[in-house]
């Protein structure tokens, strides 16, 4: 499963450039991003294309960071797609604490139980 990293960066003019660029110089893909700047903070949830690189990257950065395992999972571009997909990780008792769209169109879950929500993807007919 991909892992999500959440941290808290100083919210400066450049930080994300400079986050972005020393994960970039080591050859490290972003796939999915939430950033949400709180007065003098900014929140960050990132997905990357290799998580241990990523750890050491952030690590070396000086940022002090969380890690998970996610639900990336595709996603139609159509009304209600969202609804389906949520409808069925809240019926099987599973909390949706975070969602977000990837660059190449699939959505990112960080659930509760992730074990649980995967089975629940699968039963939907969705690939994981």
């Amino acid at each position: 499963m991909p892992t999500e990293f959440t941290f808290t960066l100083i919210n400066t003019p450049g930080v994300l450039a400079e986050l972005g660029s020393a994960l970039g110089s080591k050859g490290i893909n972003i796939k999915a991003l939430v950033a949400l700047s709180l007065g003098q903070k900014a929140d960050l949830h990132l997905v990357v294309d290799d998580a241990e690189a990523a750890a050491r990257e952030l690590e070396a950065y000086g940022v002090t960071f969380r890690r998970r395992e996610v639900l990336e999972l595709p996603i139609q571009d159509k009304p209600g797609a969202l609804g389906t997909l949520a409808d069925a990780v809240a019926d099987a008792g599973a909390n949706i604490d975070a969602a977000y769209l990837t660059v190449s169109g699939s959505i990112i879950l960080a659930v509760n139980d992730a074990a649980e929500a995967g089975a629940i993807a699968r039963r939907l007919g969705i690939r994981i």
